[in-house]
C-alpha cells in the first residue's frame, strides 16, 4: 500500500510540474523593430515581446542615437549605429540609421546680364519645405561655349525660410561675359545648355546644387521647347524633373 501511494505521488508531482506556466524567452521573443530609419530630432518606440524578465536598453553609439530605458530610440545625429534589448543575458539587436531629410525647392535662372562689364546670373529659389535653406556665396556659370565663370554673391550665404523665395544674384568681377553681352533674356543660351553649380544645405546636410536651361525639340514640327531643370547631388530632382 505504501509502494503504490509512492508511486501515485511521484505521478502527481510530474504532472504539477508538466503544467506550470514557463517564464522568460521563448521563440516569439522578439523585437517590434529589428531596423529603422529615422530622421534627425525624430522618434519612435521599440518593444522587446514575451519578455518577462528585466530589458536593459542600450546604443552602441549615443551621438547618433539614443534610447531610454522604455525602448523610446530619438535620432541625434546622420549615421549608424545599433540598439540592443538585453534580457536575461540574450541581445535582441535594432540597426539604426539617421538620414537627412529631402530638400524640398525649386532653382531657376531667370536672367544672365553684362551689368558693369561683368556677368551676372540671377536665381529664383522657391523653399517649399519646412525648413530654412541656406545657400553658399560661391559658385560656379558655365556657358554654352564651356567657358566657366567663378561667381560669387555680393553678401554672405542667403537663408530662405520655409515657403519663402528669392532672387540670388551670382557676381563675376573678374571676367567679362562676352557671350551674352546686354541680353537679359534666358532663352538666348536656352537653345544650347548653360548651367549655374552652387552649393546648399538643408537639414544639417551640405549638397551640391545645379540649375540649367536646354531645349528640347519636337520630332513632328521641330519646334524647340525651352525647360529648365533644377537638381543636387547626382542628379535627384529639387522639385519636379522638367519646368
Amino acid at each position: 500500500m505504501k509502494k503504490t501511494l509512492s508511486i501515485l505521488l511521484a505521478v502527481s508531482m510530474l504532472f504539477s510540474v508538466s503544467v506550470m506556466p514557463v517564464y522568460g524567452i521563448t521563440e516569439d521573443t522578439e523585437l517590434e523593430y529589428t531596423s529603422v530609419k529615422l530622421y534627425r530630432g525624430k522618434s519612435i518606440k521599440n518593444y522587446l515581446y514575451d519578455a518577462d524578465k528585466k530589458v536593459t536598453w542600450s546604443s552602441t553609439n549615443k551621438k547618433v542615437a539614443t534610447v531610454s530605458k522604455h525602448g523610446l530610440i530619438k535620432a541625434k545625429s546622420f549615421g549608424k549605429c545599433t540598439v540592443k534589448a538585453t534580457t536575461e543575458g540574450y541581445v535582441f539587436k535594432c540597426k539604426v540609421k539617421v538620414i537627412p531629410r529631402k530638400p524640398d525647392f525649386d532653382a531657376k535662372i531667370t536672367a544672365v546680364t553684362d551689368k558693369y562689364s561683368h556677368p551676372l546670373v540671377k536665381v529664383r529659389i522657391k523653399n517649399y519645405s519646412n525648413r530654412v535653406l541656406l545657400v553658399y556665396p560661391n559658385a560656379t556659370y558655365r556657358d554654352y561655349t564651356t567657358n566657366k565663370y567663378a561667381m560669387k554673391l555680393s553678401t554672405d550665404a542667403v537663408k530662405i525660410k520655409a515657403g519663402k523665395s528669392k532672387t540670388l544674384k551670382f557676381w563675376d568681377y573678374n571676367d567679362e561675359l562676352w557671350n551674352f553681352a546686354g541680353r537679359n533674356d534666358p532663352d538666348v543660351f536656352a537653345c544650347i545648355e548653360s548651367s549655374l553649380r552652387y552649393k546648399f544645405k538643408y537639414d544639417g546636410k551640405i549638397r551640391r546644387g545645379r540649375t540649367y536651361w536646354y531645349t528640347k525639340t519636337d520630332n513632328d514640327t521641330y519646334q524647340d521647347s525651352y525647360l529648365h531643370k533644377s537638381v543636387y547631388g547626382s542628379g535627384i530632382p529639387t522639385r519636379a524633373a522638367l519646368r
